[in-house]
């Protein structure tokens, strides 16, 4: 049976390498894109903050205070004095009138939250409020004989007891284990779609079981071939998000995250994500290849996967602020588990027990999912092929 599912397996991955196109987008397209992204993300942000720090903003001021206000404020932002405010290409500060620097007072401040720029520079006056209310404050103590230090009792000096490799990891472990679970499904659903649904539209799936190949080799060949594609697609999705912290660090949360990115190459690490991947994307490739043989055709078949990869993504959202667990119970979700595992390596707190869970959870479903696909293949109703 292995040997026929061995012919079916070679079959399928002939035919994607022979569309350079389906090579491409399946790929080769997730290595290139992830860095492409995050780069454009990086650049695009520093140059909408470089132009809003640049710009002159129009700003009117009530009741205003005498210097050294607006030599301060001229400090965090470029700015003109202007009659009329309260719109919304304006920006409005209103102090109490008779105001006097040092009184307690309410600084009330109109900007329009709607716009990138006027948000910016309305954050630029806080901070300039801020360091103003610090000069005032320091000034009356000063008066009093007192040094604004005279008030600090103790100075608090944060160490982060996280292993060196992990340091810096909270984004890397937020976004790598999302996209991966998303790529790992995504990537096996056109492909898979194609090879089930699309070859009984196109009358392939006809000749190819009156052939003597047993039924079940052909769906271990078809489930097989996804999980190899979607082992691909998903590692190439891993190494574009490395390659995108080596670019841009920055975003990823700086230097920290470089660390964190290169505690992936530990052999350890290296394995437990591997066998990861490969089960996790053992259980999507028989989700889709299950959904996609009970279809009748393409559309069909989209409508019964589109639900399951919309829930997937929810899975992924709902997951990405959850730190790193201990509770055994999360490995023994399916897909789920891929998550909580990859995090687990990230931040250099993964178990071999956990791995063991994780690893026994996808395969038994893995299991159950190509059993009912073979089962399938062995009724009539998967030449169901009506409209």
């Amino acid at each position: 049976m292995l040997r026929d599912a061995w012919i079916i397996f070679k079959k399928e991955f002939r035919n994607v390498f022979k569309d350079k196109r389906a090579i491409f987008s399946n790929y080769l397209l997730p290595v290139l894109l992830m860095p492409a992204l995050f780069i454009g993300i990086e650049f695009f942000s520093e140059q909408q903050i470089t132009q809003a720090k640049e710009r002159i903003y129009p700003i009117h001021l009530v009741n205003e205070p005498p210097q050294p206000f607006q030599s301060i404020l001229g400090q965090f932002l470029s700015y003109e004095i202007v009659d009329t405010g309260y719109g919304r290409d304006t920006l409005t500060l209103v102090f109490p009138p008779d105001y006097t620097p040092g009184d307690q007072a309410e600084i009330r401040l109109y900007s329009d939250s709607t716009s990138t720029p006027f948000s910016l520079a309305a954050q630029q006056i806080r901070m300039a409020l801020g360091y103003y209310n610090q000069q005032l404050v320091s000034t009356r103590l000063l008066d009093a004989g007192l040094h604004p230090r005279d008030l600090e009792t103790f100075t608090i000096h944060s160490i982060d007891t996280a292993p060196e490799e992990a340091q810096g990891s909270h984004f890397l472990a937020m976004m790598l284990p999302y996209l991966l679970l998303i790529y790992l499904f995504a990537g096996a659903m056109a492909l898979g779609m194609n090879i089930t649904a699309g070859e009984k539209e196109r009358g392939g799936l006809a000749s190819l079981l009156v052939n003597q190949v047993s039924r079940s080799s052909i769906a271990l060949g078809k489930i097989f071939f996804l999980i190899a594609s979607a082992m691909i697609s998903a590692t190439s999705s891993a190494l574009g998000i490395i390659m995108a912290v080596r670019f841009s660090p920055s975003l990823f949360g700086g230097a920290g995250s470089q660390a964190s990115a290169l505690a992936l190459t530990n052999p350890s690490s290296i394995l437990a994500l591997l066998l990861t991947i490969l089960t996790a994307g053992g259980v999507s490739a028989a989700i889709i290849v299950l959904l996609g043989s009970l279809s009748r055709n393409m559309k069909e078949a989209s409508g019964y996967i589109s639900p399951v990869y919309i829930l997937v993504v929810m899975a992924g959202v709902v997951t990405m602020n959850l730190d790193a667990t201990n509770n055994l119970l999360y490995f023994t979700i399916p897909l789920g588990n891929l998550i909580f595992m990859l995090k687990g390596i990230i931040t250099s707190q993964f178990t071999f027990v956990q791995l063991l869970i994780t690893l026994a959870a996808n395969t038994a479903a893995m299991g159950v999912l190509v059993w009912l696909t073979s089962r399938l293949y062995n009724s009539e109703r998967i030449m169901n092929t009506g409209a």
